[in-house]
């Protein structure tokens, strides 16, 4: 069952996820079941799924506006509306999804305009590595020479401060974000994302070498059909790969919404962590006196005994101090970088959504919001490869897990 059958009016009601009902059931006229298609013997179950899964949330959503064909894609109108290229196909399941972010959210974008914003993030970010050869394929090695990532202002809708172009630049960055996010426990988050670089995973091909596919299998879990009846054994539609980063952080941050407001555990992309941390890289305050401010003194302490305790019980005060020293260096560098705003054009203020071509009824016309019941110095490595004797690993895996979606 693909999201082209949505019938108007649709409610389903996530609630009854707690109930043992079968979430399959639940969530059909949204997402296909896809363990009924040729060739898949697993479920999928999205993020923003398990988030509403802790939540008591009823949601409508109405179908209309724009033409589908007979898989659910929508026609070239619906690209000229949200001013995508006509090569890229668009399935309705992308328009719930956006509806979903927009009302978990709460500012009430239009799903085109979510749509059409993340296209012109992924585009931006890509640059000219996107489709080099002005075919509409791209290939294994083409993704290989794309971006790492990228440092978001808060959430796909707010702009980026810095793209990583290359593994090192992409290591240097998320060993800061890891250690911001560290020292803060999670109250605060610099913004990394991936981008290229461990995008998504394969769940049926386990060769490095040709990981692309996982994007198509990503597109064909969510949509619940192909992308093309056609397509090349040995490279994937650009089309596939931008729906797939659509799908992957658009799941993501929705499912981190959701969980906030809720209280449920965290699930997904921390947006409101992301802008707290540049709230505080513009009040000047440094770590150690936000730490002492927002968590106390005993906690900055303790953070402090750690940071210079080493496996064998010894004590090195230099290493907190080297810790807080080179950290305080990063984030004057991104810092410079955020004030730079070398991505003006993504920034909210410059997104002109009056200009596109949005039927009189939106595409998805929800009348209910979504509620809930509730560069690196030899120093620096010197340190890092200390402070990872004590820090737990596992956490270093769960910090991952969150960003590269």
């Amino acid at each position: 069952m693909s999201l082209n059958t949505i019938s108007s009016n649709a409610t389903v009601d996530y609630a009854t996820f707690r109930s043992g009902v079968n979430a399959k059931d639940i969530t059909a006229p949204f997402y296909a079941d896809i363990s009924k298609l040729d060739g898949v013997d697993w479920n999928y179950t999205t993020m923003t799924e398990t988030a509403l899964a802790s939540t008591s949330t009823t949601m409508t959503v109405n179908s209309g506006g724009f033409e589908v064909d007979s898989d659910g894609f929508f026609t070239t109108d619906f690209n000229k509306a949200a001013g995508i290229p006509d090569n890229i196909k668009i399935h309705q399941a992308m328009l719930v999804q956006a509806e979903v972010y927009s009302q978990a959210q709460g500012e009430n974008t239009d799903p085109v305009a979510v749509i059409s914003r993340v296209w012109n993030l992924f585009k931006t970010i890509a640059g000219n590595t996107l489709d080099p050869d002005k075919d509409g394929y791209i290939t294994q090695n083409e993704i290989n020479a794309m971006p790492k990532s990228y440092v978001s202002k808060g959430s796909l809708m707010d702009g980026i401060v810095s793209i990583q172009n290359t593994m090192d630049e992409m290591y240097a960055t998320s060993n800061a974000a890891y250690k911001v996010s560290t020292a803060t426990d999670g109250a605060l988050d610099s913004g990394f994302r991936g981008f290229a670089a461990m995008g998504c995973f394969s769940r049926t091909d386990t060769d490095p070498n040709i990981g692309l596919f996982a994007h198509r299998e990503t597109f064909d879990a969510y949509s619940g059909v192909e992308y093309d009846k056609n397509l090349p054994s040995d490279k994937i539609a650009v089309g596939e790969l931008f729906d797939s980063f659509f799908y992957q952080k658009v799941d993501g941050e929705t499912a981190g919404y959701i969980s906030a407001k809720s209280g449920a555990n965290a699930i997904g992309t921390n947006v409101n962590a992301t802008k707290e941390y540049y709230k505080f890289l513009d009040s000047g305050q440094d770590m150690q006196t936000y730490l002492s401010d927002t968590k106390g003194k005993d906690y900055l302490d303790e953070l402090k005994k750690r940071m210079s305790t080493l496996k064998n019980g010894q004590v090195d005060p230099e290493l907190a101090k080297l810790f807080f020293s080179e950290l305080g260096k990063e984030q004057q560098n991104l810092y410079e970088q955020y004030k730079a705003n070398n991505y003006a054009e993504l920034d909210p203020s410059s997104s002109d959504t009056s200009k596109m071509q949005i039927p009189a009824q939106s595409i998805l016309d929800s009348k209910q919001n979504l509620t809930s019941n509730k560069g690196t110095s030899s120093a620096l490595s010197h340190a890092l490869q200390k402070l990872l004797v004590l820090l737990s690993l596992s956490s270093y895996f769960d910090f991952f897990a969150d960003i590269f979606i």
